[in-house]
């Protein structure tokens, strides 16, 4: 291969990674549907529900179908 070549190779190469950056996106993440009660769900850890008590406050008083580690893992990345 002649050197001309190779340096019309890299320059394509080179090329196609800068355009593969530009083009990239970025994850979007949904808001947890969790957030909108986040000051009951507090409160009511706060006075000693459990996981399971909270859960089923959530499906009876919230209509919200929401699993307990789901719970855990909102109050564990809000500290609380």
């Amino acid at each position: 291969m002649k050197k001309d070549d190779e340096k019309t190779l890299d320059d394509v190469f080179s090329k196609i990674k800068s355009r593969r950056k530009t083009t990239r996106k970025k994850k979007l993440y949904a808001t947890s549907k969790l957030n909108k009660y986040r000051a009951q769900i507090e409160r009511a850890r706060a006075a000693g529900l459990t996981l399971k008590e909270v859960q089923f406050f959530l499906r009876k008083e919230k209509r919200m179908l929401v699993s307990i580690s789901a719970i855990a893992r909102f109050l564990k990345k809000h500290n609380v």
